[in-house]
């Protein structure tokens, strides 16, 4: 028969490997989580890379706000704010396509590009910002980005390239 001594050494040994080896798949688990975290960072893009926002024209009244849309990424048409003060302002967006999106429900989206066409009254403002929000379709919804884009700026060119073809 085995003695209590040796009873309680190999329990203490089998204690000792399993002690070890729950700290051994722990540090597992939490390396492979963290390499799973890296994995899906490095797979989705950075808001301004997934949207890339640019002005594309400025006329009396109207300033036409393109945005690029990446690849695998789609905008919510219900998510487009304008929220400078001041002009009274109207956003134009066309018709979205139709998708059943798992975090809002029925939404209408847009894919690879659309324009939005701003109308204001009055004095033409300096600067306008525009509210935004997008997913990819790999799952991730970014928050709500908020983009502010001078319109003076693009006047100034046009007047510029107005006074050199005079």
């Amino acid at each position: 028969m085995l003695s209590s001594k040796k009873i309680a050494i190999g329990l203490l040994a089998l204690l000792a490997i399993s002690s070890a080896n729950a700290y051994f798949l722990h540090k597992v688990n939490e390396q492979t989580k963290e390499e799973i975290h890296e994995l899906r960072e490095a797979e989705y893009l950075p808001a301004d890379k997934a949207f890339v926002v640019t002005l594309k024209e400025v006329v009396a009244g109207h300033a036409k706000v393109n945005f690029e849309i990446a690849p695998g990424h789609y905008l919510y048409r219900e998510r487009f704010r304008i929220v400078s003060p001041g002009n009274i302002w109207k956003m134009n967006l066309p018709d979205g396509w139709k998708k059943k999106d798992p975090n809002f429900g029925p939404q209408q989206v847009f894919f690879n590009e659309v324009v939005a066409d701003i109308e204001f009254e009055g004095q033409m403002p300096e600067v306008v910002e525009i509210k935004y929000q997008g997913c990819s379709e790999q799952g991730l919804c970014y928050p709500p980005e908020t983009v502010s884009i001078s319109l003076t700026q693009q006047m100034t060119e046009i007047t510029n390239i107005d006074k050199m073809a005079l």
